[in-house]
């Protein structure tokens, strides 16, 4: 139906037609909330607080998306599995380029993590589905090997740089995944933008991205270091301003990974 809507604080009034239900996280007694929001074959979010306030943060399907891939493989299978992905890849990336490819070496081991870039979700379903119909694509890993597929699409933060390309970032990755109470990501984001900087003049940002689908409240930084000392160095450094000390942190998971010779950051 047909929806007229004032912006809190405002006298500006607005006629859309929603096309699917409205949902909100909330945290009781807290504010800001976080509104999600389907209009026609836009997604995206407001950000409200309870004093009538909008923060002007809205995200669409216009928005390039990263699709994080994770495949559990049974033990002894991710030298077989890179292999057939480093000689399928060729084919796939007639479509669209990988933007990386890692295994688990700490953490949750025999694991291989793919990511890809998309400018939409449309056009994320159209190119997987003239992917599929190339003969040399899915790769051919050994039939029984992957134990267990996850797919997740991210949004990258407004002050990542793109993945992919040719990066020499690293010989090592740490993902870090932090989950965080409803309505924390939008504080979280004016936060990290303001202590980046500082942090990145010891080593560089790879990723830093929210979900929007599936797990929500999540956030994703991926850091790449020369070796484990060289992280161990750069994380016993006392930095102003860092951590960003953003609020709601309920959850930290961490894996170190190690790229495949054709990942394009590596």
């Amino acid at each position: 139906p047909a929806a007229t809507e004032s912006a809190p604080g405002t006298n500006a009034r607005q006629t859309t037609r929603v096309e699917s239900t409205v949902t909100c996280d909330f945290a009781p007694g807290r504010s800001p909330i976080l509104v999600h929001w389907r209009l026609g074959s836009r997604v995206g979010y407001d950000v409200h607080s309870f004093q009538g306030h909008i923060k002007d943060k809205i995200l669409t399907e216009s928005e390039m998306i990263y699709e994080v891939r994770t495949y559990d493989l049974k033990p002894g299978a991710i030298p077989q599995a890179e292999e057939a992905f480093g000689e399928g890849l060729p084919h796939r990336e007639k479509y669209s380029p990988i933007a990386a490819f890692w295994h688990t070496e700490i953490g949750p081991l025999n694991q291989i993590i793919h990511v890809w870039g998309y400018d939409s979700l449309d056009e994320r379903e159209k190119i997987r589905a003239e992917a599929s119909k190339d003969p040399n694509w899915p790769p051919k890993i050994t039939p029984g090997n992957i134990l267990n597929m996850n797919s997740e699409i991210w949004h990258p933060a407004p002050f990542m740089k793109p993945m992919g390309g040719d990066q020499a970032l690293g010989s090592i990755y740490e993902m870090r995944t932090y989950t965080y109470e409803p309505g924390s990501i939008p504080e979280l984001l004016k936060r990290w933008e303001a202590s980046l900087p500082e942090r990145e003049k010891h080593s560089p940002l790879a990723a830093g991205m929210y979900t929007e689908f599936g797990g929500l409240n999540r956030w994703m930084h991926i850091w790449p270091y020369k070796d484990l000392n060289h992280r161990a160095e750069i994380r016993a450094k006392k930095i102003e301003g860092w951590p960003s000390g953003a609020p709601g942190r309920v959850r930290q998971e961490n894996k170190i990974m190690v790229p495949a010779s054709f990942s394009p950051m590596h």
